[in-house]
């Protein structure tokens, strides 16, 4: 072949050109201290170092999270440190208190600075820590106690499944608050509605004669009634006797049983279960002068808190499972001397009523109720009766039943039940608005739900409900309980609960709101064979998926629904995934998505398709499936504390100077403050657990950067080298090339 000096020069070019391109490599890798500036360079390396970088990412945001845990741990560790000394100090307080040397007024004043540690106490329990309260579970934006000492949580509950879980590593979570009933225990406590009317000011004393003997006491739903007090003088310190004088003419006319007066640390109160306002009329007495009362005033809705005292000397409780039991009919006529019978734990209570109630009486039927559950020894601060979505409902801490009798006056009947219903497992949907959003239910619209091991259709009442008398809220709730209670299995075991404005399912095991259809199948007794062993399901957004059926003769639905169940277990795709029920008519399939059945080709076993509607699960606010959560234990909104139970109890022996009291006070102090102990070691293992992981994360950070340093970082002495050869090889090309084509005249020419 022969060799043109034209070809010679195209060879050195390229070969200079390859060279050349080397060293620019060379050159960028050194620059950048990486070895690929691009996918191609390498495909395996950069998947390799994607996959790294994502671990490295991980593993900031675990120690983000551990960290932050740590962080709130310490701060919940130091709140409890400052508790255990606190008590501590409360203690010493009260062995010095309990010595038979110490006068009332020492005793007295030891109960002041104990007031104070109280008050210090509640100050420690809503500490917290970046704007969010440590105690409060997922109320983090909610004060875990009020002033007096009860559960504030802004009238909400605290469960015991609330711990705020974080991840700290793969498939590795820790549960980093702590509970505030952990720290505080909680009594047995149940409240009802009471309206106060109250004064600003002091019992000052008057001077009654004919010009200013009146009083006009005006309660809700009765025209005002005209209390006359007899003439007589009363000083600033005959507050008593002039309120018990006032209740006599109060029992005297017809607010009887209606309206109570009372006394208040030296201040006019008057009671009752609806509102209370004082009018001005002629000859009326200056309510305003003598009990700091303006004319006119409305009485405040306050919660009358009730709560078992002997809890302070019980085992520390964290909170209580409630229990539920819903009327569904209406209060009538309860006569004086009706007896109701409760089965309460291992006992049973009878409470019998002193008057008549008419059907427009039942604020003061519960009232009256209430109040003689509060002096039954078993019963206060365990039972309460109140409206729940405008029924009546008798909520308790323990399993109970009711006898028919008398109860039926107050709407509970066989119908919905006569025992409680444990609320241990919940969900609740979006917030509801009927009257800018109603909601229409339409004929043949169910819910479908999984209970235990089996799958339920509940029937709902077909109509609108827009906010209009009989189409409210509480009837919208009415009639899905009614849906629940036409099912024996769910009956006295599922219930619906409004919460603000939000529908609640509350189950005593796990249960979840799932999609249904029902089977459009030619026959439920079929005789299968080819021509109709098959038929198609889809979940979701999935394929199809063909199930089919073992040929054979079902005699009966259940054999066929038991088939059909089979059947799609066989399908991995399907397996767990879809229940099949029947009603004794038809068949229904239930899943967590949506679910759609359709005939298989050539098989004639379905007559049509048939799919999940997500109507009327979307309009009553559950927009998904969803799985029951577990509430545990709990507490409510304004339920007492065990802590500061025990230390207002030894502030009423300290002031009453009841040694034997103050001498119990020690042994309650010393079961608090052994929790507060074991609290702060709960929170020492996590913090020790928070610092091991902490250090795990670290060497596991250390670790991927340099597996990823060692993927994608060069060598620098040797990349150094590889240049500098690589430039010596240009130079050296270069050099030769000059040297093997000499260009003539004709090159020039050409």
């Amino acid at each position: 072949m022969r060799v043109t000096n034209n070809m010679m020069v195209n060879n050195l070019l390229r070969n200079l050109y390859k060279n050349y391109t080397k060293m620019d490599k060379s050159q960028q890798m050194l620059s950048s201290q990486k070895k690929f500036l691009r996918p191609s360079d390498d495909p395996i390396g950069v998947t390799r170092s994607l996959r790294l970088t994502t671990e490295i990412l991980n593993m900031y945001q675990y120690k983000r999270n551990t960290e932050d845990s740590d962080s709130w741990l310490r701060s919940s560790e130091q709140a409890v440190n400052n508790m255990i000394a606190v008590m501590q100090r409360i203690r010493e307080l009260t062995v010095q208190g309990s010595s038979d040397t110490y006068s009332p007024e020492d005793r007295k004043k030891i109960a002041d600075e104990i007031a104070e540690l109280k008050d210090q106490l509640i100050s420690i329990g809503n500490t917290t820590y970046a704007g969010s309260y440590l105690f409060s579970g997922f109320k983090t934006d909610k004060a875990l106690l009020k002033e007096d000492g009860t559960y504030d949580l802004d009238g909400g509950i605290l469960s015991g499944g609330e711990i705020i879980e974080v991840n700290v590593g793969i498939s590795d979570r820790i549960g980093m608050n702590i509970l505030g009933q952990r720290i505080f225990g909680s009594m047995a406590t149940t409240t009802y509605d009471e309206y106060v009317l109250k004064g600003v000011s002091e019992f000052k004393g008057v001077n009654i004669d004919s010009s200013n003997n009146i009083i006009s006491i005006e309660y809700e739903g009765m025209a005002p009634v005209t209390i006359t007090m007899d003439d007589g003088t009363y000083t600033s310190i005959d507050g008593l006797r002039f309120i018990q004088d006032l209740n006599d003419k109060i029992d005297a006319s017809s607010l009887n049983g209606l309206v109570k007066a009372e006394l208040e640390n030296g201040v006019v109160v008057f009671k009752g279960p609806r509102n209370i306002t004082i009018n001005s009329v002629p000859n009326s007495m200056d309510v305003r002068e003598v009990m700091g009362i303006e004319m006119g005033q409305n009485a405040v809705l306050s919660k009358v808190t009730v709560s078992d005292l002997d809890d302070i000397d019980r085992e520390i409780f964290h909170g209580s499972t409630a229990y539920l039991l819903k009327s569904s009919g209406s209060f009538s006529d309860v006569a004086a001397n009706d007896s109701f019978t409760i089965y309460y734990g291992d006992n049973t209570y009878t409470i019998t009523m002193d008057k008549d109630y008419s059907a427009a009486q039942d604020k003061e039927f519960i009232y009256d109720f209430n109040k003689k559950l509060a002096e039954i020894s078993g019963l206060a601060g365990h039972v309460a009766l109140s409206v729940k979505d405008g029924q009546l409902a008798i909520t308790a801490d323990k399993q109970f039943k009711i006898e028919a009798a008398n109860f039926d006056k107050l709407g509970f009947n066989a119908d919905t039940g006569l025992k409680g219903a444990k609320a241990t497992y919940a969900v609740e949907g979006g917030k509801l608005d009927l009257f800018n959003n109603p909601i229409t239910i339409s004929s043949g619209d169910q819910l479908y739900i999984n209970y235990g091991d089996k799958s339920y259709s509940i029937a709902l009442t077909p109509k609108t409900y827009d906010d209009t008398t009989g189409n409210k809220f509480n009837d919208l709730i009415k009639d899905i309980q009614a849906g629940i209670n036409n099912i024996p299995e769910l009956k006295g075991y599922v219930t619906v609960t409004g919460e603000d404005g939000s529908i609640r399912f509350n189950s005593d095991q796990a249960f979840e709101l799932v999609y249904g259809v029902e089977g459009d199948f030619a026959s439920v007794t079929p005789n299968i064979d080819s021509s109709n062993d098959r038929f198609d399901i889809k979940l979701g957004d999935g394929s199809a998926i063909t199930v089919k059926i073992p040929h054979g003769s079902y005699a009966t639905i259940d054999d066929f629904a038991q088939a059909l169940q089979s059947a799609i277990d066989a399908e991995l795709s399907l397996r767990g995934k879809v229940k099949v029920a029947n009603d004794g008519t038809n068949i229904s399939f239930y899943s967590e998505l949506p679910i759609t059945l359709s005939p298989s080709t050539g098989s004639d076993l379905l007559s049509s398709a048939s799919a999940s509607s997500s109507e009327p699960m979307d309009s009553l606010g559950f927009n998904t499936a969803k799985q029951g959560v577990l509430i545990g234990d709990r507490v409510e909104s304004g339920s007492a504390t065990q802590l500061l139970g025990v230390i207002d109890q030894l502030l009423k022996d300290l002031n009453s100077n009841n040694s034997e009291g103050i001498g119990k006070a020690l042994s309650r102090l010393d079961a608090h403050i052994g929790n507060l102990n074991s609290v702060r070691a709960e929170i020492g293992v996590k913090t020790n657990r928070l610092e091991l992981t902490l250090n795990r994360i670290e060497d596991d950070n250390v670790n991927l950067r340099g597996l990823l340093s060692k993927n994608e970082d060069i060598d620098m002495a040797e990349t150094i080298m590889n240049l500098q050869m690589q430039q010596n090889v240009y130079n050296a090309a270069l050099s030769v090339g000059a040297k093997i084509i000499s260009l003539s005249l004709v090159d020039f020419i050409r």
